[in-house]
Formats: structure tokens, C-alpha cells, sequence
């Protein structure tokens, strides 16, 4: 920003000639806001946040509402007003904790302080809508938390509130790999008749990833009659770093599976575990053994690159 004396100078130049052009035009424009711009814009966001603080120390419910609101809006700008979010999750009134149960979900892992005030809402059974987003505000507070919400998510992830449930699977996704604790229960609900829950369970298991010490968990998928657990399961392998040789020969019949799904996850896990196997399938040319100085490349339609030296 130019000096008040030369900003005043230029604007008194420019009214009086009247130049055109887009460049004199910006300038126009510079100086016709500069009365109104904030000497210091850090100041007057730290002014936003006090008075919204203020607001939700207020017996007024509305203003309540409206700085958990506005406090929302900042997102992680308005990390100060925290604290004070969290003393508002004590007000009675359902709308004030709904909205400051959003609040805090936009403030990611700088909300971890609220983590057991949040577990308590998610655990009571009495307002749906609040556990629900008092699960997506765990699961954006991320692996800071885990050690307390993760426990707390599984607890609910057989809740009748489907709601509450897929929301704390999702929680679970975000949180990922340091939410592995909870890989035996989702696996559980690969089982359910709700597809919904079970395809959110499908990519919590993905997000959070498997390792050698619970491969166990997911082979036994790649057998079940669901279509959407075997390809799961098949990813999951496709996208982990663990040993899991034993899957290869169920892996093989999955290349053959009446799902074209199903076999692209298949061929994708093979493609990791055995790149130098020889896998035909009628009509489609899947892995080659290249030798020991080659790679396999793959086409979208999932047949061979040849690879000529």
C-alpha cells in the first residue's frame, strides 16, 4: 500500500485527467476502497472471533446460534473461539449444540481438546442429529484423538441409528490407519443388508489399510458371497504394502469373476503381489512374464503394453 500523502497525490491526478484504461481503472478502484480496507485485517478477524466468543457466553440463544454460525464459516481462523465452543456444548438447547457441533468439525485437529466432550454426545442417545455430527468432528480431528475416539466410534458402528453408524464409519475413514483397532468391526459389517453402510464400511477398510499382523482379516472377504465385500477385499490387498502371497490363489479365480468389478480389483492386487505371473483369461491378456529386467504396463482395458527392447 503506498504512503497516505502519494496514495492521495495519485488519486487527485487520476480524477482530474480522467485517464482510460484498465490499468488507471485499477487504480480508480484502489482508491475509492482504500478508506474502507482494515488497517490490519489480522486485528479485525482477531475482533470477529472475540465478539463471536462473546456471543456464545450469551444467554441469548439466537446469538448463540449465529456466532456458532459465523465461527463455522472461519474455519481454522477461528480456532481461538475453541474453549468456548466447548463450554457451549453444555447449553440445553438443541439447535445451540448442533451448531456448535459443526463448529468444531470445521476446526479439524485443532479441535482435539474437544474430543471427550464430543465422545459424550456421540454416546448419547438422545438428539441423533448431534451424534452424528459430533462423529464427523472426530473423525476431522483425525489419528490427534484416536486413542480416545476410535473406541468410542466403534461403539456405535452397530448403532439402530443408521445415521449415527455410517457417520461413525466415515469418522473412522478419516481418521485412517491409526484407526486399525476398529478394522474387525467394519470387517463385521461388510455383512449387513444395509448397502450403504456396508459399501462406507468397504472404504473405511481401504482408508485405514491392512498389515501383516491383520491380513487375516481380509482374505476370508475374498471369498464371501457379496460382490461388493469380494472387490474390497481385493483392493485392500491391491493398495497395502503387506505380504500376502496366500491370497494369490483365490486372487487367480477372482480374474474369472462374474463381476467385471470385481476382477479389475483382482487383476490390480495380482498385478502387486505376482507382476511376473502369467494370468490368462479368456479375451483379455492380463500379467506377462516379461523376466527379471521388465515391467508389466497396463492399459485401461486392462491388456498388456508390449514392452519392447
Amino acid at each position: 500500500m503506498l504512503p497516505p500523502a502519494k496514495l492521495s497525490n495519485l488519486c487527485t491526478s487520476v480524477h482530474a485527467k480522467r485517464p482510460l484504461g484498465i490499468g488507471i481503472a485499477l487504480v480508480i478502484y484502489i482508491c475509492l476502497g482504500s478508506s474502507s480496507l482494515p488497517a490490519d485485517a489480522g486485528n479485525f478477524r482477531h475482533s470477529e472471533i472475540a465478539a463471536a466468543v462473546a456471543d456464545l457466553q450469551s444467554n441469548d440463544l439466537d446469538l448463540k446460534r449465529n456466532a456458532a454460525k459465523k465461527v463455522a464459516k472461519m474455519g481454522v481462523e477461528g480456532k481461538e473461539a475453541i474453549p468456548a465452543l466447548i463450554a457451549a456444548m453444555s447449553d440445553s438447547d438443541p439447535g445451540v449444540k448442533e451448531q456448535v457441533a459443526i463448529a468444531l468439525d470445521a476446526m479439524g485437529p485443532d479441535a482435539k481438546d474437544a474430543a471427550p466432550v464430543l465422545i459424550e454426545f456421540l454416546q448419547n442417545k438422545t438428539y441423533d442429529s448431534i451424534r452424528g455430527r459430533a462423529a464427523m468432528a472426530l473423525g476431522d480431528i483425525g489419528p490427534a484423538a484416536a486413542s480416545i475416539s476410535v473406541p468410542a466410534l466403534i461403539t456405535v458402528l452397530d448403532d439402530p441409528e443408521s445415521g449415527v453408524a455410517s457417520s461413525a464409519v466415515r469418522a473412522l475413514a478419516d481418521i485412517g490407519p491409526s484407526a486399525k483397532a476398529a478394522l474387525p468391526d467394519l470387517v463385521a459389517l461388510m455383512a449387513t443388508e444395509n448397502v450403504a453402510l456396508r459399501n462406507t464400511a468397504c472404504f473405511a477398510i481401504l482408508q485405514i489399510g491392512v498389515q501383516d499382523d491383520n491380513l487375516n482379516l481380509v482374505l476370508p472377504m475374498l471369498s464371501d458371497e457379496i460382490d461388493s465385500v469380494r472387490s474390497c477385499a481385493a483392493r485392500t490387498i491391491a493398495n497395502s504394502q503387506c505380504e500376502a502371497s496366500s491370497a494369490i490363489p483365490v486372487l487367480l479365480k477372482l480374474v474369472d469373476d462374474p463381476q467385471a468389478y470385481v476382477r479389475v480389483d483382482a487383476y490390480n492386487a495380482l498385478k502387486r503381489l505376482a507382476p511376473n505371473k502369467k494370468v490368462t483369461v479368456p479375451g483379455v491378456a492380463m500379467l506377462k512374464d516379461y523376466g527379471q529386467e521388465s515391467n508389466a504396463l497396463w492399459y485401461n482395458d486392462w491388456t498388456i503394453l508390449n514392452n519392447s527392447k
